[in-house]
């Protein structure tokens, strides 16, 4: 029971920017009999201080813009942190496709607690972002043919997909 009620205390405050929040569990056993009795839980909760996101930094992003990025994070820095919106931050950038998979140790955080403020580093590895295709063959409907494709996912570092197919034959 200690370990979930710390754990759900830590949410909720995690949530309104209260990162060192920590939480007490005290029981008290009344017996009713000696075989029956009820249990009163006195729940002390040390809320801190409420921190800001103050710098949110990508590390290993060459090719996407900043704003691509930003764009799917949902706190903004000089807003109160909130644990909550970091991991659907998190889930909307692997969303978009262009990183490996971000998990929660590839941010590096850093509070300052005389300035009640925290930095994060978040660690991300860019995907192969184009593919070429070559084709071609012989058959007796089409006749010979040839083909080239080219495909990226991510335009000018802006998120964006393009795909572009050319093929040609001596009868299409």
């Amino acid at each position: 029971i200690q370990k979930g009620v710390y754990e759900n205390v830590k949410n909720i405050y995690g949530d309104r920017g209260y990162i060192e929040a920590s939480a007490d569990l005290e029981p008290k056993f009344i017996d009713k009999t000696e075989t029956e009795g009820d249990v009163e839980f006195t729940i002390q909760v040390d809320e801190g201080k409420q921190f800001t996101m103050r710098r949110l930094e990508f590390i290993g992003n060459t090719n996407t813009r900043d704003t691509v990025l930003r764009r799917e994070v949902i706190l903004n820095e000089g807003d109160p942190y909130s644990k909550r919106y970091w991991d659907l931050s998190i889930l909307r950038l692997n969303q978009l496709g262009l990183f490996d998979e971000i998990k929660e140790k590839d941010a590096i955080t850093r509070t300052n607690p005389r300035d009640q403020t925290v930095d994060i580093d978040l660690q991300v590895k860019e995907k192969g972002r184009q593919q070429i295709q070559l084709n071609g063959g012989v058959s007796g409907y089409a006749g010979s043919f040839f083909g080239v494709s080219y495909s990226t996912n991510n335009l000018l570092g802006y998120g964006e997909t393009l795909s572009l197919d050319l093929q040609g034959g001596n009868r299409q």
